[in-house]
C-alpha cells in the first residue's frame, strides 16, 4: 500500500455525530479543477429499500486525509461501472487511538457522501478479531501489550500474536487475535456505533475468526474457558484430541461463540442506527476451514439479521481458478451452493477474483448462476479489477437483468449439509479442492492429504452435488438449522450425505417429511449417532428410526409411509468424487431424482432453476464445459449448444428470453411438449433464460 503523508483537514475530532468539514478540497488538487464545493451542498438522502438484494459490488481503499478531489476519480469510475455497492478500506485494521480513528470515520463519511451523490450505497471495512499495531518501535504501543486479557490463547495457552515479519506480518507490526468473549468485545462495538453516526450504509465485518496463526485451537482464555463451562456443564480440553468427546463437543461450541459474536455486532449497530447493516467477510466455506477457524455460516439458524459476503478462495493466489481441474470447479460451485443455502432469507454475496477476462467471466458467472451476487475484483487483492470494460460489461447485464439476482430457488431437490457431521467425521481436514499443483507455489495446498477426495463428510457431499450438477438437476443447499417441517414441505426429494451428527428437531423433520410423501436418499452408518452439539447417542437414530441396518452396502430401498427411502452404510457420493463407485449405484440413485429439466447439455453445463420477483421463471446456465480437460495448469474453455426442455406446469408460455453478458438478449422460438417448454441455448460461460407467461 502506498504511503501518503497526513494532512489533518478535520475541524475536530469531537462527538463524531458532530463532525464538521472543510469545505474546499486540499491544496494538492487537480490544477484544472478550480471548483471546489462545500460538502453539505452534496449530502443526498437515497431511497431506503433492500439494497442488499441484487447487488453489484467492488471496493477501493481510501486515506485518512482523502478529499472529494483525491477519491473523486474512483467514485466516478464505479458508478460508470454500474457498481451499486462500495466497500471502502481506510485502514481501520490498525490499532488507533481516539483522534487516529475520527480521522478516518471522517474520511468515510466523506466517501459515503460521495457515493451516495452518485446513487451508490458504501459500507466500511473492519477487521473484528484480528488487531494490526503499527510502526511498533515508533508508536511504543500494541494492543497485546496495553490488554493482553483480550489477547486469545491456543490450547496451551500460547497467545495468538504474531510480530517482526513472521508469517504474513509485516516487519515492525505485530497482528494480534483477539478474543470474542472479553471486553475487546465492547471496545469494538462502540467504535462501530460511532460509524453508525455517519452517511455510511453498513460495516464490513471481516475475520470474526479464531485465527490459527500464531496459536493453535483458539481461544482458551479465561472468559471462553468460562462461557464453555457455563454452556456445557464441561471443562475446556487442553489438546487436540479427536477420541475426546469433550474436545469434539467443544469444537462444535466453537462455531456458537463466534455467531453470537455476530449477533452481539448486529445489536449494537442495529440500536445506534436501525437502517445500519452488518455485512461479515465469511472466509470459510463447507470445509475444514470452518472446523479450524470457528466461523461456520452454515452452523446456525439465519436470523435476518446478518448480510454474508463468502470469501470462496480460488485454487491459487497467482491464478485464481484459472488453472483449476473440473473437479475444482465443481467443488467451487458447491461451495457456492453452500454460501446460497447458508444464507438462508438474506442474500448471499460473494468475492469473484479472477486472472484475466476470460476465466473472470466464468468465476462470476458461477456465482450469478448459483444465486450470489458478486464482488469484483482481480486476484489477489481486495480492491483491484480485471479491467473496467469488463467489470461494467458485467454489471450493465445484471443491471439491465434484475432478475437473475432478485429470484429465488423454485427447485424441488435439496441437499442437507451439516457442520457438526464435518468436524465430527473429518477431523479438521482441509478438503478445500480435489487438486494439488506443486508447480504452483501459490496453490491452494501441496499436500495429498488436504485434498477433498480424502476427506469423509465433504468428499460425501460434494460428490453428491457432482452428480446432480452433472445430471442437470437443479437443487438446493438446507443446512442442519434450517431443516423444519415448513421447509422440507418445498421439496419432493432430499440427498443427506453422512449426517452423522443432527439434532432431534432434524430427525423428527425428516421422518415427518417422509411419512408424507417424500424421498430422502440417505448415506453414513453412523447417521445420527450424535446430536448437533456433538454428545453421543447411543445408536445412529437416523438409520435405526427407518429401519436399515448399518451394515448395508449399495442401496436399501424401502417405502415408509407415503414416502420412500434410500439407504446405503457407505458413502455413495464420495465414492462418485473418488471415481470408486458402481455404476449401478449411481444409476439407481439418477433414477430416483426429480427431472424438472431435461437437456442434452454437456455434463459441466450447469442448470440453475428460480422464480423471479415478477413471476418470470428463470433458468440459469453456468458452462464449466472444458475446464481442466487437458490437465491442471491449463485452461481450456469451450462453448456449448444445446437444448433445454424445462418443467412449467402447463402454463401459457408467452415468450422465451435468452440473454447474456455479450448484450446477445433476444427472444428465441420455443414449443411446448406436454407440460414443458423447449428452446435452444447457445453458451459461452454463463447465460439466463427467461420465461415468461401470459
Amino acid at each position: 500500500m502506498t504511503t501518503v503523508s497526513r494532512r489533518r483537514w478535520l475541524q475536530g475530532i469531537g462527538a463524531i455525530s458532530g463532525l464538521s468539514f472543510l469545505d474546499a478540497c486540499y491544496a494538492g488538487k487537480d490544477e484544472e479543477d478550480d471548483t471546489c464545493y462545500a460538502l453539505a451542498a452534496f449530502d443526498v438522502k437515497l431511497a431506503p429499500g433492500d439494497w442488499m438484494r441484487g447487488a453489484r459490488v467492488a471496493g477501493f481503499a481510501a486515506f485518512a486525509d482523502s478529499t472529494r478531489c483525491s477519491i473523486g476519480a474512483n467514485i466516478a469510475r464505479m458508478a460508470e461501472e454500474r457498481v451499486s455497492v462500495v466497500e471502502v478500506d481506510c485502514e481501520l485494521a490498525a490499532y488507533l487511538d481516539e483522534a487516529e480513528f475520527a480521522e478516518r470515520v471522517a474520511a468515510l463519511d466523506l466517501v459515503a457522501r460521495e457515493c451516495h451523490t452518485r446513487g451508490m450505497r458504501c459500507v466500511a471495512y473492519y477487521p473484528v478479531l484480528q488487531s494490526i499495531s503499527q510502526r511498533v518501535e515508533k508508536a511504543g504501543r500494541t494492543i497485546s501489550d496495553e490488554h493482553p486479557d483480550w489477547v486469545q490463547l491456543g490450547l496451551d495457552g500460547t497467545p495468538n500474536v504474531s510480530a517482526d515479519g513472521v508469517g504474513r506480518v509485516i516487519s515492525g507490526e505485530e497482528s494480534a487475535w483477539l478474543c470474542p468473549t472479553s471486553g475487546y468485545v465492547d471496545y469494538f462495538n462502540g467504535r462501530v456505533a460511532l460509524l453508525a453516526a455517519t452517511a455510511l450504509d453498513g460495516v464490513w465485518v471481516d475475520a470474526p475468526l479464531l485465527g490459527h496463526s500464531a496459536a493453535a485451537w483458539p481461544c482458551t482464555n479465561p472468559s471462553c474457558n468460562a462461557k464453555f463451562k457455563a454452556d456445557t456443564g464441561l471443562d475446556a480440553p487442553r489438546k487436540e484430541d479427536w477420541f475426546d468427546l469433550r474436545f469434539v463437543q467443544w469444537v462444535a461450541w466453537r462455531h456458537r461463540l463466534l455467531w453470537e459474536l455476530e449477533q452481539r455486532i448486529v445489536s449494537s449497530a442495529k440500536a445506534a442506527r436501525a437502517d445500519f447493516e452488518v455485512i461479515v467477510q465469511t472466509a470459510t466455506a463447507d470445509c475444514g476451514a470452518a472446523t479450524v477457524q470457528g466461523l461456520d455460516g452454515a452452523a446456525h439458524a439465519d436470523s435476518g439479521a446478518i448480510q454474508r459476503v463468502w470469501e470462496i478462495a480460488g485454487v491459487s493466489e497467482a491464478t485464481a481458478m484459472r488453472d483449476a481441474s473440473g473437479d475444482d470447479w465443481l467443488s467451487r460451485a458447491a461451495m457456492l451452493k453452500h454460501a446460497r443455502g447458508s444464507s438462508a432469507s438474506r442474500p448471499a454475496w460473494t468475492l469473484c477474483e479472477a486472472l484475466q477476462e476470460d476465466d473472470a467471466e466464468i468465476t462470476m458467472g458461477l456465482a450469478i448462476a448459483m444465486g450470489c451476487s458478486p464482488y469484483e475484483t482481480k486476484v489477489p487483492e481486495l480492491h483491484g479489477s480485471v479491467g473496467t470494460g469488463y467489470r461494467k460489461r458485467m454489471f450493465e447485464w445484471l443491471e439491465r437483468h434484475p432478475q437473475l439476482l432478485l429470484s429465488r430457488g423454485v427447485s424441488t431437490t435439496a441437499v442437507l449439509y451439516s457442520s457438526t457431521s464435518r468436524d465430527a467425521l473429518d477431523r479438521a481436514r482441509a478438503a478445500l479442492y480435489t487438486s494439488t499443483y506443486p508447480a504452483d507455489a501459490e496453490w491452494w495446498s501441496d499436500q495429498g492429504e488436504d485434498s477433498v477426495n480424502e476427506s469423509q463428510y465433504v468428499a460425501d457431499y460434494r460428490g453428491f452435488c457432482k452428480m446432480l450438477f452433472q445430471s442437470h438437476v437443479p437443487f438446493e443447499v438446507v443446512t442442519a438449522p434450517h431443516v423444519t417441517a415448513e421447509s422440507l414441505a418445498a421439496y419432493r426429494c432430499v440427498v443427506a450425505p453422512s449426517p452423522a451428527a443432527v439434532s432431534d428437531a432434524v430427525v423428527a423433520a425428516l421422518a415427518g417429511w417422509v411419512e408424507a410423501g417424500g424421498t430422502l436418499i440417505l448415506t453414513g452408518r453412523e447417521a445420527g449417532v450424535m446430536d448437533e452439539r456433538a454428545v453421543l447417542r447411543v445408536a445412529p437414530v437416523l438409520v435405526e428410526s427407518f429401519g436399515f441396518q448399518a451394515q448395508v452396502e449399495g442401496w436399501a430401498d424401502k417405502r415408509v409411509g407415503k414416502g420412500r427411502v434410500m439407504f446405503s452404510g457407505t458413502r455413495v457420493g464420495r465414492g462418485v468424487l473418488r471415481r470408486e463407485a458402481a455404476v449401478e449405484v449411481v444409476k439407481a440413485f439418477s433414477a430416483a431424482l426429480p427431472r424438472e429439466v431435461d437437456t442434452d447439455a454437456p455434463a459441466n453445463v450447469l442448470v440453475e432453476l428460480r422464480a423471479a420477483d415478477g413471476g418470470e421463471l428463470v433458468v440459469a446456465f453456468a458452462n464449466l464445459d472444458g475446464l481442466g480437460s487437458e490437465g491442471i495448469g491449463r485452461f481450456t474453455p469451450r462453448t456449448a449448444s444445446f437444448t433445454c426442455a424445462l418443467e412449467v406446469g402447463g402454463r401459457a408460455v408467452s415468450r422465451v428470453s435468452m440473454t447474456n453478458p455479450a448484450g446477445d438478449d433476444q427472444d428465441v422460438p420455443f414449443a411446448m411438449e406436454g407440460t414443458r417448454v423447449r428452446f435452444a441455448v447457445s453458451m459461452r460461460a454463463v447465460s439466463g433464460a427467461i420465461v415468461t407467461f401470459v
